[in-house]
């Protein structure tokens, strides 16, 4: 539901305060936050040194008109003195190690539009980190008005029927009287009792009395008191009777006059007046007693009638000092047994109220039942937790149990049992059972609850009532549940791991003792007298190497991919693509392997894709020609043992979304976690400045082979992480079982879906569509730089025939712009660690045609052979001096790393001491994103993730060496 106090929370703005903006706050500050604003008691945080000042909403009757100031700092928001006595009070609570409770502390609030006397008991708690260092303080304040105004009344009542006891005559009862109430009383802060002159005088008429008729006995709190009575308060008193005990004079409502508007000197002007005559036992006026009350406490119900109270005791007393010595004695038993009386009913009516209280604000439901279990009293608490009213409780409970209608069925046997067990029982019991909570957001619209029930019994064991409490577990429920799910999910997270495991193990190792047993193959060829086909068996041994090395790499590649997936890191690189394009580099990079197994292998574009006139679309083509080469391993893997072998990639497009109508292919539902976070999956809706987008179009790629088929139940695991069809497939064909599982989460990222249609002996077909948009070619002049899978030939002038056409697209590969550098004229600088890689990259390099190599072991090696070369500012014009075109430098090294030594490089060129820039390029295993960003970030050229060919390295190198 909407908060506005959240809402408020939210949208203010912390950046423009001492906190700063809140994606920057220290996590306990944000921990302690959030929980603060979900409480429904006042509370106040004071962040850091200067005391920085964060609250929820009920602390903003405390901070009145100050606020808002969340996080201003204390001293600015509420002044130095404030701040002095606050910041004294952390200090002691830091110092201490623990909490500080401070009771009963008067606050001043700005409430019912006048500043109102408060008092709130709270609890001081220290944030610290582990080392001790100090963060902030949390106060929890809990107001106890109620309580501490309810203590003074009774102290004062107790106090003034003690000191009137004293008096022997009415010239010692009314400054006894008004002395108690000085020194006590929290709602008279200012009196005064004026006596009738003629009290005794029978014959004068109280109604026609003047204010000469009347003297000042005493007064208190007000200076400057008038020595006779005010002609308002007289009239006042003539107009009503003396049995109307209380007469109030208010400011609010017009009928307290100017001259009784009294000011005391610490508590501003007084609003309200009360005003009492004092009679005796034939009501003729003793007295009148005049009251100002304390402008800083509400005059309500409970106010009158503490004054109405005082009233009557002083009339008690003044009565009892005037009547004969046996009828005082008399009396004054009486009175006595009469004030314990009330004494007694106001400490029972204080207990009373502050249990009711209690039971109303507590945070867990509360009942009393009678013996039938008719409710007697219920809490909100209790109503909040059956999702119901009042008004709809007590329906039920007049015609049944009233809880029974919210009971989940299932559990209404166990409550009827508790209930039996509770009334023939002396001992507590307790139970857990389900409430129905339609629509109010728990799972299964199910509230689990705790609840503990006894019956309180009589001294002849009757019951008198059953009592008892709820708690609401569903948080401890839904934890159990969701523990024992994941420990479910471990379980078998752990099983698909160790089978994973099993099969990396294995797929790496195979490829691993095959490069070994060449190499060891190769050294004996070496080391014999050379035959006619020694030459045919070395190239066959290093093709097989090759081969291997790339296989080990895919298994590295997938498992990398995997690792982003399982994270949510992998981010698409939107940008120009033509579908054919993709495909036919996918053909290409499986050309040889696929002429080896004798498979016919095309490319069938769909007519719907050229009715569309679909050309360059808005994706990222690495990732569609991933899910592409998987696909495609697998049907060479499962077609090349096969009697007919034949495999077409399918090409098609539409403006709707695909259906298992159009392909006949099932496509799987989105995975969970993108169920509940749609914002995972990417749809390319923006692009750069560059690209103009048009309409939205999805793009089909099915891939259909004649391999062995698969069955319903080896369908059903498939696109799994760790799955493979069945454990058969892996021992008969190999594999991680990572990549179709890869394949359906790029295939989801891009918006789309993955599916597959198989039968056992005929064979497959894997597909899947990705929702994208148009986007325009690139300019003529651009084109070259383009991403390498734009085609050079347009499908929509494709020739066209029923509907499809196999298609063979020519691309252009990447090539380096003619120079007049070669590589013959090449000195490169091999700074690698490893002796091995060292050795080979060198023997490389001086095969490929390079004029001159020279190594360094690490990064500081290469510094001091730099200072020899022509680059240094010092050697470059001695005789001595060593050429030098580029550097090959690897990142992780002993001594000094790569990043640290083209650091050091680009320092010394801004300096002078080295002249030219040195082209470096990183030769490093760290292959990730932002590790490749880092490389660049520190000087590096270029970067060149392992594993690499030379072959492919020099023509970077030449042309990185003309550019600079």
């Amino acid at each position: 539901r909407d908060d506005p106090w959240m809402s408020y929370v939210n949208n203010y703005p912390f950046h423009e305060t001492s906190l700063g903006p809140v994606s920057s706050w220290h996590p306990h500050l944000r921990r302690a936050v959030q929980r603060m604003m979900i409480c429904p008691e006042s509370r106040i945080l004071y962040w850091g040194d200067e005391h920085a000042l964060v609250y929820n909403e009920a602390a903003v009757p405390i901070l009145g008109k100050k606020h808002p100031c969340l996080g201003i700092p204390l001293a600015k928001a509420l002044g130095r003195v404030i701040f002095d006595r606050i910041d004294t009070s952390i200090r002691a609570v830091v110092a201490s190690g623990k909490a500080q409770q401070v009771r009963n502390e008067m606050v001043e609030l700005d409430r019912n539009d006048f500043p109102e006397q408060t008092w709130y008991r709270y609890y001081q708690l220290p944030i610290v980190e582990p080392d001790g260092r100090y963060l902030g303080c949390v106060c929890e304040f809990t107001e106890t008005t109620t309580a501490i105004v309810q203590e003074n009344r009774a102290a004062t009542v107790d106090t003034f029927t003690r000191n009137a006891a004293n008096a022997t005559n009415l010239k010692q009862l009314w400054p006894i009287s008004l002395n108690a109430l000085s020194k006590t009383s929290i709602d008279i802060i200012a009196g005064s009792v004026f006596s009738v002159t003629n009290a005794g005088d029978s014959t004068t008429s109280q109604s026609s009395s003047t204010p000469e008729d009347y003297v000042l006995e005493t007064s208190f709190g007000v200076a400057n008191t008038q020595s006779k009575l005010s002609s308002t308060i007289l009239e006042s008193l003539n107009r009503t009777s003396d049995y109307e005990k209380l007469i109030v004079l208010r400011q609010d409502d017009g009928s307290l006059p100017p001259d009784l508007q009294w000011s005391t000197s610490d508590q501003g002007n007084i609003r309200e007046i009360c005003i009492l005559p004092i009679t005796d036992l034939n009501n003729r006026r003793l007295a009148v007693a005049v009251f100002g009350m304390n402008p800083g406490r509400p005059f309500d119900k409970e106010s009158r009638s503490f004054v109405s109270k005082i009233g009557d005791l002083i009339r008690e007393s003044a009565i009892f000092v005037t009547l004969p010595e046996e009828q005082r004695k008399t009396a004054s038993i009486t009175s006595a047994l009469s004030d314990k009386l009330q004494i007694a009913l106001l400490e029972a009516e204080m207990k009373q109220d502050s249990y009711a209280r209690m039971a109303r604000q507590a945070p867990i439901g509360m009942y009393l039942l009678r013996p039938d279990g008719y409710p007697v009293f219920v809490n909100d608490a209790y109503l909040d937790l059956h999702g119901v009213s009042r008004a709809q409780f007590y329906r039920s409970a007049n015609s049944d149990l009233g809880w029974n209608p919210t009971v989940h069925e299932p559990d209404l046997g166990r409550v009827e049992k508790m209930w039996l067990d509770t009334i023939n029982g002396t001992a507590p019991v307790q139970e857990e059972v389900r409430l129905k909570a339609p629509g109010r957001g728990f799972p299964d619209d199910i509230r689990w609850v705790e609840s503990m029930s006894f019956a309180e019994r009589d001294k002849t064991g009757a019951i008198m009532n059953v009592q008892g409490w709820l708690l609401d577990v569903s948080p401890r429920k839904l934890n159990e549940r969701l523990v024992g799910e994941k420990l479910q999910d471990a379980l078998e997270n752990k099983r698909a791991t160790e089978t994973f495991l099993d099969m990396l193990s294995h797929e790496m190792r195979n490829p691993l003792s095959s490069i070994l047993q060449l190499a060891d193959g190769i050294m004996s060829l070496l080391e014999t007298p050379p035959a006619p086909d020694t030459v045919e068996s070395l190239k066959d041994s290093a093709q097989t190497i090759t081969l291997c090395a790339r296989h080990m790499k895919t298994i590295i590649d997938e498992v990398l991919t995997f690792s982003k997936l399982d994270s949510n890191l992998v981010v698409l690189s939107l940008e120009r693509a033509q579908m054919p394009t993709i495909i036919e580099t996918a053909l290409k990079m499986f050309e040889a392997e696929i002429e080896h197994a004798n498979i016919v292998a095309n490319m069938e574009i769909d007519q719907s894709y050229v009715n569309l006139g679909v050309d360059f679309v808005l994706a990222d083509p690495s990732r569609l020609l991933q899910v592409i080469i998987n696909f495609l391993s697998n049907s060479i893997k499962f077609t090349k043992f096969e009697r007919e072998r034949r495999i077409t990639i399918k090409l098609a497009a539409s403006v709707t979304k695909p259906t298992t109508k159009d392909f006949g292919i099932a496509f799987l539902d989105p995975r969970k976690e993108l169920a509940k976070d749609p914002s995972i999956a990417t749809t390319p809706t923006t692009s750069g400045p560059d690209n103009k987008l048009g309409d939205e179009v999805y793009i089909y790629i099915g891939v259909e082979d004649t391999g062995r088929g698969l069955t319903e139940d080896e369908c059903k695991v498939l696109f799994q992480r760790f799955a493979q069809a069945s454990p058969k497939t892996y021992k008969t064909y190999g594999g991680s079982g990572l990549g179709l599982f890869i394949s359906r989460a790029i295939s989801e990222l891009h918006g789309g879906q993955i599916g597959v249609k198989s039968t056992a002996g005929v064979g497959s077909t894997f597909g899947f569509f990705v929702k994208t948009r148009r986007a325009e070619p690139p300019p003529p002049a651009s084109r070259g730089s383009v991403a390498s899978t734009e085609a050079l030939t347009d499908v929509r002038n494709l020739p066209r025939s029923e509907g499809k056409q196999d298609v063979k697209i020519m691309t252009m590969s990447n090539m380096v712009e003619e120079s007049s550098l070669s590589v013959n004229d090449l000195h490169v600088l091999v700074c690698e660690d490893n002796k091995i890689n060292q050795k080979v990259i060198a023997q490389q390099l001086r095969r490929s045609g390079v004029k001159a190599v020279h190594v360094a072991d690490d990064g500081l090696a290469a510094l001091d052979f730099l200072a020899t070369t022509t680059f240094s500012s010092t050697s470059s014009s001695s005789p001595s001096a060593v050429p030098l075109s580029i550097i090959l430098m690897d990142v992780e090294m002993p001594v000094m790393d790569g990043l640290g030594a083209v650091r050091r490089i680009r320092q010394l060129e801004s300096k002078g001491e080295i002249k030219n820039h040195v082209p470096v390029v990183a030769i490093t295993a760290n292959a990730r994103p932002e590790q490749v960003a880092t490389a660049l970030e520190a000087g590096m050229d270029e970067v060149v993730t392992k594993p690499f060919l030379v072959r492919d390295l020099v023509p970077r190198m030449v042309a990185l060496v003309q550019k600079h």
